[in-house]
């Protein structure tokens, strides 16, 4: 059952980057997403990050020849912001797009 589920999830994740448009810049994407770098594929749009998103902060620090890298940031208004964490939690601190 564990190998179906992955193989399901496995062709989700490439139908969704085959159906993304592919991009050289922000600028050929559509006003609500972002040009992001790939790492296996070529570059595609993906939709920029809403309320309650998780992000990653300093967007511009990652963003290199009009291309994002990883991700898309907050969209216009929002912000990335660390969450609180739980003092006894060994994940590391997570960031999500919340209103400015």
């Amino acid at each position: 059952m564990m190998k179906v589920t992955v193989a399901v999830l496995f062709i989700c994740v490439v139908l969704a980057v085959a159906s993304a448009k592919k991009c050289d810049n922000s600028d050929e994407c559509e006003a609500d997403e972002c040009c992001v770098k790939g790492i296996i594929f070529s570059s595609r749009c993906q939709k920029m990050k809403k309320e309650g998103d998780l992000c990653i902060q300093h967007p511009d620090e990652w963003k290199e020849e009009g291309k994002f890298r990883f991700a898309c940031p907050c969209v216009e208004g929002l912000e990335c912001k660390k969450e609180e964490k739980d003092e006894n939690s060994i994940l590391p601190a997570m960031y999500k797009c919340h209103a400015t």
